[in-house]
Order: structure tokens, then sequence, then C-alpha cells
């Protein structure tokens, strides 16, 4: 993810397949920039880009990943999403 010219972070996507899920591998930004809705906002051009069925994880340590994608999967699924925690990381399934 750019700003202007300068890279404040990026993602990894695993497009689904027939029998899996979109999944995000890997998604970071730059502590400088946390907070101030770039996450937010890059997590959303991903759902567009990759629009289907959706399968994301969160380390139970991690609030702050935590408070980011629980407050926007349930906005972009209008709150119809499955939510558990397996063995201390939290998985939320929903579709866009």
């Amino acid at each position: 993810m750019k700003l202007d010219d300068e890279l404040i972070g990026f993602a990894l996507v695993e497009m689904a397949t027939i029998s899996s899920p979109n999944t995000i591998q890997e998604f970071f930004i730059m502590a400088n920039y946390q907070g101030k809705g770039y996450g937010n906002e890059c997590a959303r051009k991903l759902f567009a880009m990759f629009s289907g069925e959706w399968e994301i994880t969160q380390i139970e340590k991690n609030k702050p990943a935590r408070a980011l994608w629980k407050g926007l999967i349930k906005e972009v699924s209008a709150g119809n999403y499955v939510e558990y925690n397996k063995n201390g990381v939290y998985v939320q399934k929903f579709n866009v």
C-alpha cells in the first residue's frame, strides 16, 4: 500500500479455490500509519478486488488487529459472519 509515493504497508492474499476461501496471509501497516484508517482502506480494496468467501485470522494477543478486523468484517458482511477461537487464533468467515 502506498500513500502518495511512499510505501506504508502491504498485504498478501491467497485467492480462493473451489475448496478454500480467500485468505490474508500477511497484512502490515507501518507503525507511523497505524490507527489512521489506512489498514481499513486497504482491506476494503482487497475485498472489492477478490469478492466471494473470506476467512480472516488473528492471533489472540494482537488486540489492534482484532479491533480492525472485527469492526470491518461486521460492516462489510452486514453482520453476517461466523467467528470462533481455535487454539488462540480468532477466525472470521464471511462473504462479500
